[in-house]
């Protein structure tokens, strides 16, 4: 329910209304006068004024304050009677007979008319008996919804509300219910609130016209959106102070109907003067109206036969029924209820109007020729001025019917928004089985396309969503928003007015469209022409081949979204790591700053930094380079690597070369909210701004709780200081808790064509992708491919001949090997043809590759120079057609997943010698035979993979068997336990300190057995954290690659984490 005024009246119960609109409300209830007028339970109050009514009103007239009406903002239909009704709302007030009047009633909406009754009643004591007695009329009490409050007479149509569908479409489509509600022209209090009441309990929108008015002196015939309206000019005197062109213009402000106005009924004849004493809509091409054929020359005879002749001419079937007067009263047939399928039209006793009950029946039948027309005796409530009509209030079914309605409250009044600006979107809904997820899109061009997610599958219940503006440069944006509900029905409601977005996604953009097409050639062409500094491309003061060049290279760079942020990021980055210096033997920072420069030039928006990098140096370098070019850029950089932090987990200490005062450092993954917020600030100054564009935790820890570290990443977001928050290395169940706190945006993870651990796993999107990617993609997460060229190794220049420093990290990786490196070169020379195809290199094949594959969205690329950062971006322009990626899937996915045949029982005799041979002396027992063996263990050779052209030997966690597997994507049909012993295939080694030796002496002989089999590629190492000696066995052998465990053993007299290795050994 939605906060707003409380407010306790005389005589009345407590009243809430929304608080976007209470204040109309809370004026209204504090209008009332309190204890003057009594209306009695039981008494039959009539709807004309009474007596002791008139007197009051005479002294203290009924007045609307013009002022307080506020009028809705957004397109609105009014929907007609005759369209389909949620229910009717009723007032338990009168005598028995109208009770009775009431029950019967009741019976018949909740039945033939399957609809929904809304029964107002004063007291608990009476909902029981109100209960009882329309229960005794055979009601369907499933439909039956009483709502205590108290009400002072039956005349539920006069008090209102009246519904709305609050931002209908153009073709009148769509919007969501609302009220407009008037001041009732009765000095009826406990009436008078109903509406706000109302509005209160159904959570709807609620609009107070400033108008006197008895709700039945109104008729509509609906319209796409824009209806035509029908009163007396009895609304004249209730509203002294207005014209009457004043009162329509009211009416099309808050309700969008054009009002005809006609002469009421002289008082003597009817004492409401309302219309729908003689007139009712029945379609929007058809209506009834009284004929009064008794009395053919009276004045108001003539006022309906006008009004019949008026709907004649546009066109309406127009249906004449009798009425009457007898004995001071008026006998009308036009009072009825038209619910759904079910018409209810009142029948007389009385003698002159009882003998046109008949003919009334036949022309409601011939009107309405396929809904039931049932009569209720309605003499006993007649002579108090009005009908069934007048006392029942319709309440529409949504306006999409079974599909969710939906209307977007903000950016409706042409805003100017910056980029990165936190922008927050409110709606209403309207869905009567509630609403689950909602999307959020952007239009450049004025609405007519929606190319742009702002967000997707968030919570559509919330009424609200906050997103970062992207820097598109647009005066023509629209939002879309799409909502759906449980049973998968949706449907959208756009922004009513376009508004502006500043800046520009990228220098090309020079039509500030958001778009880069022809028009942005043209643009181009004629500033270069005419020398304009916008065409100046590179910024060096003339006009030459190098900006036309310049020019062409960005205009084709590709943008993806970063998740459901808005921001528009090139699905080629530039990665700083190297620009740190730490660990890459140094770098230049002058060259780094041209390289970024080159980058953005080339059409590359997306810059990945992190403190750890350089140890604060590479987002220093960073900041200078995007120095006046900040609107340019999305910055993306990382927190939770933190320097001697007092918590967390270690990851080892740096002795790496790197600046000299910090010396021999210990670097621990600490996602602690408050290292956080400290992190950020240090970020913002070290980059040269006030909010970063994507923040990363950069590695995840099991010390802090998620749910912290997600809460106080998403207030960073609310204060503006980040726009969009991502994480790196972690895994879908780790992603799962971040989202369960808000909007994730991205994940960065590893991936080349040679390490695709991201396409493991047992996650399985709809769509087939497997595990991360396949998560990711699933819930709009943008995945970012961080070493994609393998740190160079992948670029086609890192030949075997080519030498490190000591001080490059790459110097002591096996996978950076001479013998690997000519592997690798040997791999990509397969790739030569496709290469050549597209006119590019080697380095920009693989980046296009990476970007390609699917739920892959953008790939960070190191660059030491400008020539580097130019060829990279190059990448980002590359489209790769099915034939490049699947003509021959082999080629450009060697080695993806490690894949085996299923072992024979040769396979096992060849280890069951072997083992035989290095362990003849041992006390251990051995299978007398390779059958045995294999009846011993029939679970180790279970391993199925998935491409039976690759081959490999698995060494797997005797502990958690199933990890690798999952990890490379490993099928297996069951689950693999070797009590705690390694296992290559049958060659067995224990865990402890005795089998240390014999331990090396097997795997250096599996590992030669291994290479000199046809087809194996690869060699998977895993070992249990419990076991020191074996560690220390693979790290001697140099296969030395840190996993994510918490617990730590000391191997050699130093503290690693207790993980499990492994490595392939051409990585």
């Amino acid at each position: 329910m939605t906060a707003g005024f409380r407010a306790e009246t005389p005589g009345m119960v407590e009243v809430l209304v929304p608080g976007q609109f209470a204040e109309e409300a809370k004026l209204l209830i504090e209008e009332q006068e309190e204890g003057v007028l009594e209306y009695p339970e039981g008494a039959e109050i009539p709807r004309s004024m009474t007596e002791a009514e008139a007197e009051y009103t005479r002294l203290n007239p009924i007045q609307a304050v013009q002022s307080r009406g506020v009028a809705p903002s957004a397109l609105v239909r009014t929907p007609g009677e005759y369209e389909p009704a949620e229910g009717i709302i009723m007032a338990w007030e009168g005598s028995n007979a109208w009770k009775s009047i009431l029950a019967q009633m009741t019976r018949e909406i909740t039945t033939t008319g399957e609809a929904k009754a809304f029964i107002f009643v004063d007291t608990a004591s009476e909902l029981t008996t109100a209960s009882n007695q329309v229960a005794a009329q055979g009601a369907d009490m499933s439909r039956v919804q009483f709502e205590i409050k108290r009400t002072d007479t039956i005349w539920a149509r006069d008090y209102g509300p009246r519904y709305i569908f609050l931002g209908s479409q153009a073709d009148g489509t769509g919007g969501v219910r609302a009220m407009v509600d008037h001041t009732y022209n009765r000095p009826r209090p406990n009436d008078n609130s109903l509406p706000s009441y109302w509005a209160n309990e159904r959570d709807e929108p609620y609009f107070l016209i400033p108008l006197v008015h008895g709700g039945g002196n109104y008729h509509l015939e609906t319209g796409n959106p824009a209806g035509v309206g029908h009163a007396t000019r009895l609304i004249n005197n209730e509203n002294p102070g207005l014209t009457e062109a004043q009162i329509i213009q009211l009416w099309s402000e808050y309700q969008n109907l054009t009002t005809t106005m006609y002469t009421p009924y002289p008082a003597s004849v009817d004492s409401t003067q309302h219309i729908d004493m003689w007139m009712i809509m029945l379609a929007d091409d058809k209506v009834m109206i009284s004929e009064w054929v008794n009395e053919p020359s009276a004045s108001w005879a003539i006022t309906s036969d006008n009004a019949a002749a008026d709907f004649a001419a546009r066109g309406f079937e127009v249906y004449r029924v009798p009425a009457v007067r007898s004995g001071g009263t008026h006998y009308t047939f036009t009072n009825a209820v038209i619910c759904n399928d079910l018409v209810l039209v009142p029948l007389y006793t009385n003698g002159t109007a009882g003998q046109f009950n008949d003919d009334a029946l036949a022309v409601w039948e011939s009107a309405y020729p396929d809904k039931t027309i049932v009569q209720i005796n309605c003499q006993s409530l007649v002579t108090a001025a009005g009908v069934m009509h007048c006392i029942v209030k319709h309440v529409p079914g949504p306006a999409n019917g079974e599909a969710p309605g939906v209307y977007m409250t903000s950016q409706n009044d042409s805003p100017t928004i910056d980029p990165g600006e936190l922008v927050q979107t409110t709606w209403l809904f309207d869905s009567p089985d509630g609403v689950t997820t909602a999307d959020l899109l952007l239009s450049t061009d004025g609405g007519a396309t929606f190319p742009t997610s702002l967000g997707a599958g968030f919570d559509a219940s919330t009424g609200s969503f906050a997103w970062n503006a992207p820097d598109v440069g647009t005066s023509d944006a629209r939002l879309r928003l799409v909502i759906r509900d449980g049973d998968g029905n949706e449907s959208f409601d756009d922004s009513d007015l376009s508004f502006t977005i500043t800046g520009t996604s990228c220098a090309p953009d020079l039509t500030g469209d958001g778009n880069l097409n022809f028009l942005d050639v043209s643009a181009f062409l004629a500033a270069f022409g005419d020398m304009d500094p916008v065409a100046d491309f590179t910024g060096d003061g003339s006009f030459n081949f190098l900006d036309v060049s310049t020019f062409l290279s960005a205009i084709d760079m590709h943008m993806r979204p970063l998740g459901q942020s808005g921001i528009e990021a090139s699905t080629v980055a530039i990665g700083t790591w190297v620009m740190g210096g730490w660990m890459w033997g140094g770098a230049d920072e002058n060259d780094s700053i041209r390289a970024v420069h080159a980058a953005l030039d080339a059409g590359i928006n997306l810059l990945d930094t992190a403190p750890i990098y350089g140890f604060g140096h590479s987002e220093s370098v960073v900041g200078k380079a995007i120095k006046d070019r900040r609107d340019k850029v999305v910055i993306a950089t990382k927190c939770a690597m933190v320097i001697n932090a007092p918590g967390g987990r270690s990851v080892g200490r740096s002795t790496a070369a790197g600046p000299s005062e910090h010396g021999h450092l210990e670097i621990k993954i600490w996602n602690n909210p408050e290292s956080i917020r400290n992190e950020v600030e240090l970020s913002l100054k070290r980059l040269g701004t006030d909010y970063i564009d994507l923040y990363q935790t950069h590695w995840q820890e099991e010390e802090t709780p998620i749910e912290d570290t997600m809460g106080a990443l998403v207030k960073l977001k609310e204060e503006g200081k980040i726009r969009a928050i991502g994480v790196c290395n972690a895994t879908p169940e780790i992603m799962e808790r971040y989202r369960s706190v808000g909007p994730l945006d991205s994940d960065q993870e590893q991936y080349s064509m040679i390490h695709r651990k991201m396409e493991g796993g047992t996650f399985q999107g709809e769509d087939g992708l497997p595990d991360q990617l396949g998560y990711c993609k699933e819930n709009d997460v943008a995945v970012l491919a961080y070493s994609p060229l393998v740190l160079g190794l992948l670029t086609g220049k890192v030949g075997p001949e080519r030498e490190f420093p000591k001080s490059d990290l790459r110097s002591s990786q096996k996978r950076f090997s001479k013998a690997n490196r000519q592997k690798v070169a040997d791999l990509l020379k397969q790739f030569e043809p496709i290469a050549d195809k597209h006119g590019c290199s080697m380095a920009q094949l693989v980046i296009a590759w990476t970007v390609h594959q699917p739920g892959l969205t953008h790939a960070l690329v190191g660059a030491r120079t400008s020539e580097q950062a130019i060829e990279n971006a190059g990448a980002g322009k590359i489209t790769l057609d099915d034939e490049d990626l699947h003509h021959k899937p082999e080629q450009l996915r060697a080695d993806p997943h490690p894949t085996a045949r299923l072992m024979t029982l040769d396979d096992i005799g060849a280890f069951t010698a072997l083992r035989k041979e290095m362990l003849h002396d041992s006390p251990w027992a051995f299978a007398a035979s390779p059958e045995d063996d294999l009846a011993s263990h029939p679970e180790a050779v279970k391993l199925w993979f998935d491409e039976p052209e690759h081959e490999v030997v698995v060494v797997d966690h005797p502990r958690d068997p199933g990890r690798l597997a999952s990890a490379l994507g490993i099928k297996r049909e069951e689950k693999v336990k070797f009590r705690h012993r390694a296992s290559i295939w049958g060659v067995y080694t224990t865990p402890d300190a005795r089998g240390n030796g014999f331990a090396r002496m097997i795997m250096n002989r599996a590992i030669e057995m291994a290479r000199s089999w046809d087809g194996v590629d690869v060699l998977q190492l895993g070992v249990s954290g419990n076991a020191p000696a074996a560690m220390a066995l693979y790290l001697s052998l140099g296969f030395v690659e840190w996993g994510v465990e918490p617990d730590c053993v000391r191997v050699n007299g130093e503290s690693y984490p207790e993980h499990y290795l492994a490595l392939r050994l051409n990585d």
